[in-house]
């Protein structure tokens, strides 16, 4: 497994906060992003159960390479958003380029 701090000196080496166990998947939006893909790509790297919020027709290219479990939903419709938070122990909210204003009102309205 590739250590993402490795491929970019600048990343801190992180580490998996002390007591923090969990079976249940983290739920990360915007994983195909700069940011989101780190988190993802770091969330592996310490076994953690990820899940990855897609929006319909986006390139995951990126995700090719990691045992992610992958969810295509829009983002901008609160129902498919609480479907996919079904189950997991959190959310990561990484910005969503264009959307991310309207994604932002689904979010903070449904209250994740």
């Amino acid at each position: 497994m590739r250590n993402v701090a490795s491929r970019n000196p600048q990343l801190p080496t992180v580490s998996k906060p002390q007591g923090f166990e969990t079976n249940m998947p983290i739920l990360v939006t915007g994983a195909t992003g700069l940011l989101g893909n780190n988190v993802v790509r770091i969330l592996v790297e310490h076994g953690v159960p990820t899940r990855v919020l897609l929006r319909p027709g986006h390139d995951k290219r990126c995700l090719a390479d990691l045992d992610v479990e992958q969810v295509t939903r829009d983002i901008c419709n609160s129902d498919e958003v609480r479907a996919a938070c079904q189950a997991c122990a959190m959310c990561v909210i990484s910005p969503v380029g264009s959307s991310w204003q309207r994604a932002r009102r689904v979010l903070v309205d449904a209250k994740f």
